[in-house]
């Protein structure tokens, strides 16, 4: 499958990317139904979030579709001899062209756009788990700014391209110019898939490590149901950052490859999979299977915050459940009827 031309892999990216996208659909669907008729209450901001990346995902998706059709003219115009084409269909080659340059730059924004809004919500739970504490989130800031601009630096090197090439579509790719303009948006392309990966998983394990310290003495104070809880979020994180990250990874790997089936897998996977993990969560939490934003416990191990407005049902049974140190009244009645009050 390695000898794909350039359309066939466009082709099989698309039909991968759809096949996600299918799936995400009904996740962000039953997701919203939940959050509208649950009793968990989401943030909105939250809401707003996964609203947003939804959106991303639908204009991405449109855009791989729109510019997959047009690449199927793309084989035609290099192995056919264009003398032996028509004026009129040079003509519609040209423009054909232009458009998948534009389209290009666009899903790479998006591309961008979609991470940055990702990670920086995937950063900010890091933030709240851990008590709002600044100098844990410094590191990830840091390499999340590193990856945006690596990622906003591919777009800006696809509207140079367009505009190069916008009134000479047929001007050859050669000379020092454009061998340096291809090498910035590979290292730019690789570095921002590697620094997303990177980010993705050392976020994930800040916010895994922080659950497990919290509440790994959780079934001792009566939190069997609530630790159950929280191991599933701890799975959830696992599974979803290692994934996403290995395909991250692998797009890194395979960028420089060519065009290979197996590059067109793993990025029309990676589309789509930015998106799903941090709505199935949501969907999992206001299902009840499972704790994020909306709730807070006191644990002994300190306080886990996922939210600004924890539930109060959650406080209520918290208070009354946790006493680290717990104290015994006991009433002696004499014969008086005088009562003696003594803590044992």
């Amino acid at each position: 499958m390695a000898g794909l031309t350039f359309s066939q892999c466009n082709i099989l990216e698309l039909w991968f990317m759809t096949l996600f996208y299918g799936a995400y659909t009904v996740i962000f669907s039953a997701s919203m139904y939940s959050i509208r008729t649950g009793r968990r209450r989401i943030g909105k901001l939250l809401v707003l979030t996964i609203i947003v990346l939804f959106i991303l995902s639908t204009a991405q998706t449109i855009c791989v579709l729109v510019y997959t059709m047009l690449t199927l003219t793309y084989d035609v115009r290099y192995t056919t001899d264009l003398a032996t084409l028509s004026a009129a269909t040079n003509r519609t080659l040209e423009d054909d062209q232009n458009v998948m340059n534009l389209y290009q730059a666009l899903s790479d924004s998006m591309i961008a756009s979609t991470n940055l809004i990702a990670d920086g919500l995937l950063i900010w739970r890091c933030f709240i788990v851990w008590g709002r504490t600044l100098w844990i989130v410094a590191l990830p800031i840091a390499m999340l700014m590193t990856g945006s601009v690596c990622g906003y630096g591919v777009v800006v090197t696809d509207v140079i391209w367009y505009l190069r090439k916008y009134h000479h579509p047929d001007l050859k790719i050669s000379g020092a110019s454009w061998a340096r303009l291809t090498h910035l948006e590979t290292s730019f392309t690789r570095s921002f898939l590697i620094m997303s990966a990177a980010t993705n998983m050392f976020v994930s394990l800040l916010i895994v490590g922080r659950i497990l310290c919290t509440v790994r003495n959780q079934a001792e104070y009566g939190y069997a149901r609530e630790a159950k809880k929280y191991m599933r979020l701890v799975y959830l994180m696992i599974e979803s950052g290692s994934i996403y990250s290995l395909s991250l990874l692998l797009s890194g790997v395979l960028y420089t490859a060519g065009f290979t089936a197996q590059g067109s897998i793993t990025m029309g996977m990676q589309y789509q999979l930015v998106g799903i993990f941090p709505t199935l969560i949501i969907l999992l939490v206001t299902l009840g299977k499972t704790v994020e934003q909306t709730d807070a416990v006191q644990l002994s191990g300190g306080r886990i915050e996922f939210s600004n407005n924890p539930a109060t049902d959650i406080e209520a049974m918290t208070a009354q459940k946790v006493t680290m140190e717990p104290k015994i009244r006991v009433h002696v009645v004499s014969k008086s009827e005088t009562y003696y009050n003594g803590a044992s």
